[in-house]
């Protein structure tokens, strides 16, 4: 989805961009107005869709996504909550954080239930073994 807007993002721009070409005067002003809404309902639309994924992983992992300043006005996303890049970014850095901590904690916490496994299993082996030699 993310790709099939950007690529209508560029098309949007290439085809505004030949119209502006041509234009001028108060004609060029109309195309113009044209073009930054809909390029802002395309890029609003592309924010708002990455927004809920990262704060879907967010909620996933527990993270805290309240901070006001993370979010864009109000005014500027018509009623939506989008977070701003910086905040995008920060936040898919503590999600990759969690997920790492995540494999840390399971990769401490199989190997050694692995090891006393094949322990186990050796010693059982030993026994076997040494019970079959000593009914001989």
């Amino acid at each position: 989805m993310r790709r099939r807007l950007n690529r209508r993002l560029e098309e949007i721009d290439a085809e505004y961009y030949a119209k502006l070409s041509k234009e001028s005067g108060v004609a060029y002003e109309q195309i113009e107005d044209e073009y930054r809404r809909e390029h802002w309902d395309r890029l609003k639309y592309l924010w708002l869709n990455e927004t809920d994924k990262l704060l879907e992983q967010a909620k996933h992992y527990d993270l805290e996504c309240s901070n006001r300043d993370w979010y864009v006005e109000r005014d500027d996303a018509e009623g939506f909550e989008i977070l701003t890049a910086s905040a995008q970014r920060e936040l898919r850095r503590l999600i990759k954080q969690e997920k790492r901590a995540n494999i840390e904690w399971w990769v401490r916490t199989i190997i050694p239930i692995i090891t006393v496994l094949v322990a186990l299993a050796g010693i059982l082996l030993a026994l076997l073994s040494f019970l079959a030699h000593s009914s001989r």
